[in-house]
């Protein structure tokens, strides 16, 4: 998801507005007295497509090792492009990837992960040097960011140790990019669309295994957050599209189905309301602000069992009577809702028990000068305002992280990846959500869904295997919503155990923080090994 609240990107553009304008009134005034040339963005597009997009053949291949648990790993690094041809709408992409292969003579047999982040509009750098490559950008064991300049060292907790990997940055991305037409001009726009989207990352995924020989590898998905979307959509999409049976997919953090996280903020919409109410409550015991006792012990999931079951049930029953809730049940209502929240009876009641994650985040630390971070509600900021009553300041909550991961990423693969390009890394792309289409035709309403994808795609192959991990802690995308809608696919019992869910003290990127970060690594491996048993080295 990762993308600034649109108050705030509205905020930014006035002010550009403003600027813009002074300057064209200085430009004016100047012309006069000298001849100004056009700005570079703002002149004739380039002569030579090459310069808005990658060479497709420029790749670089270096050679490295990474301890694991006293043993050293070789492994090689290549960075470099995959060129999808045009098809139908879609012109050429250029697609950046990194891939790490473990320099082994049965490489064919090791199970190799293609893994993606989301947004739309995010590269993959997040799990890339967060948690899976075999280099990660250094943070405090708490998820806490250093000061600059940031540092990468060693991971070992890399993925590499099972599984080799391909990291993507869909088109408008990293240094991912549509081919030029004929004007010279980049041609992006076409493929930010979920179903372009999806047909792409399939299309690169084929060009990957042609290219490298990994045809008769185990091969495995991972996404994070929108990513996790994407990952879905694969598991029936490489299947059914392209004859790519998979062995497993791991979705972090992610967002499966739109009506249960977009839903969040409509009053006629209770059940997303609901499935937010466990992660209030988790985050308000994290900080000592709710009713039931801290534990001793890191927060987990059956500490939640009775917030769980009230939500789908008095929580949300009572939401679903609206103005009809009165009297001694109202009342029980609002202290019970208080008492898992955390939040005064007042506010709870002023907002007929519809709180959302904005004004739990600035709310639930009242008094302290600080608002929750909505990435990781474990975590908290400043707060730039403490008296104004309204929402937190959502764009604080990932600021930090990206100040230090935007430099490592690019220090990293021009340096130890030795791949060099003029073209601008985006970590962040805020172009591509605005111009995203989330429906194939205008026509189409409603929220999109990759339910039943996922479905599909585990009852199409009854070998696939997926795992869902999610931090207790995150407001983005809440861990009960992926809980519930795997008790909506109803699976068939044969492969019902195929899917599972796992849960983190942690938030968004519940992997920046070590122990986090130590769980996940080893939940990964045990899933690995079931779902390729015989492969997995």
């Amino acid at each position: 998801m990762r993308s600034r609240p649109r108050e705030w990107v509205r905020m930014q553009t006035n002010r550009l507005a403003i600027f813009a304008l002074s300057i064209s009134v200085f430009l004016a005034c100047a012309s006069n007295a000298q001849d100004i040339p056009p700005h570079p963005e703002k002149g004739p597009p380039p002569a030579n497509p090459e310069l808005t997009v990658l060479p497709n053949d420029k790749h670089s291949v270096t050679n490295h090792t990474v301890s694991i648990d006293g043993r050293q790993l070789a492994y090689n690094a290549t960075a470099g492009v995959l060129s999808v041809a045009p098809v139908d709408s879609l012109p050429e992409a250029r697609i950046f990837y990194v891939s790490y292969e473990v320099d082994s003579p049965q490489k064919a047999d090791r199970p190799i992960t293609f893994a993606f982040n989301g947004g739309p509009g995010t590269a993959s750098a997040y799990l890339h040097l967060g948690a899976l490559g075999p280099r990660r950008l250094l943070l405090g064991d708490d998820g806490s960011v250093p000061p600059p300049p940031a540092q990468f060292a060693d991971n070992p907790l890399t993925w590499l140790a099972f599984t080799d990997l391909v990291f993507i940055d869909p088109v408008g991305t990293g240094y991912s990019r549509g081919v030029p037409g004929k004007d010279g001009k980049p041609d992006d726009q076409p493929f930010f669309g979920t179903r372009p989207d999806i047909l792409t990352l399939g299309r690169a995924v084929r060009l990957y295994l042609a290219h490298n020989g990994r045809w008769q590898s185990p091969k495995f998905l991972v996404g994070e957050s929108y990513g996790g979307f994407r990952v879905a959509a694969l598991a029936e999409t490489l299947q059914a599209d392209f004859g790519i049976a998979l062995n497993g997919a791991v979705m972090i953090s992610p967002v499966i189905d739109f009506a249960f996280t977009a839903g969040g903020g409509r009053r006629d919409h209770p059940l997303s309301w609901a499935l937010e109410l466990p992660t209030y409550a988790a985050v308000a015991l994290h900080h000592g602000r709710s009713r039931l006792p801290k534990p001793d012990g890191p927060i987990n999931r059956p500490m939640l069992a009775d917030v769980e079951a009230w939500a789908l049930d008095g929580y949300l029953s009572g939401l679903a009577q609206g103005e009809m809730l009165k009297g001694p049940a109202a009342d029980a209502f609002f202290d019970k809702l208080s008492g898992y929240t955390g939040l005064s009876r007042d506010i709870v009641q002023r907002r007929h028990g519809q709180i959302t994650s904005r004004e739990f985040a600035k709310n639930l630390l009242s008094g302290t000068g600080r608002a929750l971070n909505l990435y990781d509600g474990g975590d908290s900021f400043i707060d730039p305002d403490p008296g104004d009553p309204g929402p937190a300041p959502g764009y604080l909550s990932l600021a930090a992280l990206n100040e230090a991961l935007l430099p490592a990423i690019n220090a990293y693969i021009r340096t130890e990846l030795k791949f060099e390009t003029d073209l601008t890394y985006y970590l962040e792309n805020e172009e591509v959500e605005r111009q995203w289409r989330w429906h194939q035709k205008d026509t189409q309403q409603g929220y999109v869904s990759a339910l039943e994808s996922l479905k599909s795609g585990i009852t199409l192959n009854p070998n696939f295997k997926a795992l869902i991990a999610h931090g207790l802690f995150d407001f983005v995308t809440p861990y009960f919503g992926s809980v519930y809608l795997v008790n909506q696919m109803r699976l068939d019992s044969a492969v019902r155990p195929n899917i599972e869910i796992k849960t983190y003290e942690g938030g968004h990127m519940m992997y920046i923080h070590q122990a986090a970060r130590e769980l996940l690594f080893h939940d990964a491996s045990a899933f690995y090994a079931a779902a390729a048993p015989t492969r997995t080295q």
